[in-house]
């Protein structure tokens, strides 16, 4: 085994935190790690290690070369050039890895076991972000899209528990949060009657430090799609209840002390 590892990984926000054990597990079998990814990722695994070195993957890649010779590299990305380019370079191991198995077995278990690594039970239970929830203080964050229209519960649905939600108690109170991609889903939240409830706030584009802070401050509970910010909130140990609509939870479940997956909206009107 080499003493460096390099780990070359872009993708989403839900891919990126379900690589983090296994970016772990190499802190931990190597003197060296770097990693090169999103530069807005990087504050999430910025106090990780001494031994982690963040490079930006959009501006920092024309470095790898200097790094390549002798190093076992870890990447995702499966173009035949770049499997060529990273041959060339000196590398001892490479490790191409599927970015979306098509098998049964969860991401991060398949990622462990195609880089010859025992799985640990306990790292499902993990908050791999650092457990920040303290009991919160009433409020349900919701996330109702997801990037992609096909994985999104009705809208109406994640109205009606926010609904139950701020009835139940006078102090409880709901976000919901809308990212980018998520302009068609707000459009229509805002024809809906309870975002006119004043105990309704709405939360837009964030930056994702800033989306890190107001979860582990203010969220009771997440609920959503399957989505980045649900695999931020369960990494960060905030109970997060996701609805699994077009992708296998079996493959993308987030890995956290208190997460709770559902594949039918009956069975997950009954999660508060």
């Amino acid at each position: 085994m080499s003493k460096r590892a390099v780990f070359i990984r872009s993708g989403g926000l839900g891919d990126f935190v379900l690589t983090l054990p296994a970016l772990s597990r190499a802190l931990v079998l190597y003197e060296e790690t770097i990693l090169y990814t999103r530069a807005s990722y990087h504050s999430l695994v910025s106090d990780y290690s001494n031994s982690l070195t963040l490079k930006d993957i959009d501006s920092d890649l024309e470095t790898l070369d200097q790094v390549l010779p002798d190093s076992d590299v870890i990447t995702f990305w499966q173009d035949e050039e770049w499997k060529r380019e990273l041959r060339a370079g000196g590398s001892r191991n490479l490790y191409f890895l599927e970015s979306r198995p098509t098998g049964n077995t969860h991401f991060a278990v398949e990622t462990f076991s195609k880089l010859g690594w025992d799985w640990p039970e306990e790292y499902s239970k993990r908050a791999w972000i650092g457990d920040h929830w303290s009991g919160g203080s009433g409020l349900l964050w919701v996330h109702a899209g997801s990037g992609s229209a096909k994985k999104n519960a009705p809208l109406t649905w994640f109205a009606e528990i926010a609904g139950k939600w701020i009835d139940e108690k006078k102090v409880n109170g709901v976000v919901f949060s809308f990212g980018e991609a998520d302009n068609e889903v707000w459009e229509d939240f805002e024809r809906l009657e309870i975002s006119k409830d004043s105990r309704v706030q709405v939360v837009r584009s964030v930056g994702l430090r800033e989306l890190r802070r107001m979860l582990a401050d203010q969220a009771s509970v997440f609920m959503g799609n399957d989505s980045g910010p649900g695999h931020l909130a369960a990494s960060l140990g905030i109970p997060t209840r996701i609805v699994f609509r077009s992708t296998d939870r079996k493959i993308w479940a987030p890995l956290g002390p208190r997460v709770e997956t559902y594949e039918s909206l009956s069975e997950a009107s009954k999660i508060l």
